[in-house]
């Protein structure tokens, strides 16, 4: 399995060492049967602020409390918070036991052939896997066949992966 993970093998030990790191998750079943729904979308705005995020109150519908706002791996970047939750997408995802990697440009995905920009995305999730102190959940959207920007092997493959290599999936 280590041959097919894309990070280096301490960051690989490290991140299957971490305290809890579990799925949330529909069942099998109920990825294969569902449709996408504009809550099944995943949205990150452009910018948010870091230190409304970051220091207000639970009261704050801004703060990390509300689980309201997501930030970017740029946001985090060199911060430790004590528990995450890393929404995996369609830009790296495991197929025929290897990763793929791809950009969103216009209306569709496309391959990413670079070694620069793989690089890039790989580290991209390598600085959001390793935030977590206390805990992660990595939340895999479920795909629809129905919408060739969203298919389902773009994430169930990814999905039973994660599973194969030990992560338990919530209940």
């Amino acid at each position: 399995l280590l041959n097919t993970m894309p990070f280096e093998a301490p960051l690989y030990n490290d991140f299957m060492m971490a305290k809890s790191i579990i799925f949330l998750t529909e069942t099998d079943a109920e990825r294969r049967s569902s449709t996408t729904t504009q809550s099944n979308l995943i949205f990150v705005k452009n910018e948010i602020s870091i230190a409304d995020w970051f220091l207000n109150s639970k009261e704050d519908v801004r703060s990390s409390y509300a689980v309201e706002d997501v930030v970017t791996e740029f946001d985090i970047q060199g911060l430790e918070l004590d528990y995450t939750v890393v929404a995996w997408d369609a830009d790296f995802y495991f197929d025929n036991n290897t990763w793929v990697y791809r950009k969103f440009s216009g209306s569709r995905w496309q391959d990413v052939r670079k070694n620069e920009n793989r690089m890039y995305i790989k580290n991209a999730y390598r600085v959001l896997l390793t935030r977590a102190r206390q805990g992660m959940v990595v939340f895999v959207p479920y795909g629809t066949d129905a919408d060739q920007t969203r298919l389902s092997k773009y994430y169930d493959n990814t999905f039973n992966y994660l599973k194969q290599i030990g992560i338990k999936e919530l209940p």
